[in-house]
């Protein structure tokens, strides 16, 4: 999935974060016998943060383990750890820009995915 990530081009802009958490939800809400795994990669602040960390509680409620990656240096922090499962140690990454998302490759690839709040 990072290999294709560093594949795509990307045009600058603010996000509705809470919109896609909330598709994510229901596609996940339609297959009900696998483990549930988000990856939430973002480069900024969504345009309404309430909304989001309400979206990001909803589906961490429903059992989607939720990993974060923010790149650069125009993320929230506070935001990102509303969004993440917890701890933040195991779910919340950060990257200085787009190249060094393969880096965090391994660091997925070792992670166990319970549930985490």
């Amino acid at each position: 999935m990072l290999a294709l990530e560093a594949n795509i081009t990307y045009n600058h802009g603010g996000t509705n974060t809470h919109t896609a958490l909330d598709l994510m939800m229901q596609q996940f809400s339609r297959d009900v016998n696998n483990p549930k795994v988000s990856i939430v990669i973002t480069d900024g602040t969504s345009f309404e943060p309430d909304k989001t960390a309400q979206s990001a509680h909803n589906a961490k409620m429903n059992g989607i383990v939720m990993f974060v990656v923010g790149i650069g240096d125009d993320i929230d922090p506070h935001e990102l750890t509303s969004i993440s499962s917890k701890p933040d140690s195991n779910y919340l990454f950060k990257v200085t820009d787009f190249t060094n998302l393969l880096k965090l490759s391994d660091q997925f690839q070792a992670k166990n995915c319970t549930r985490g709040y």
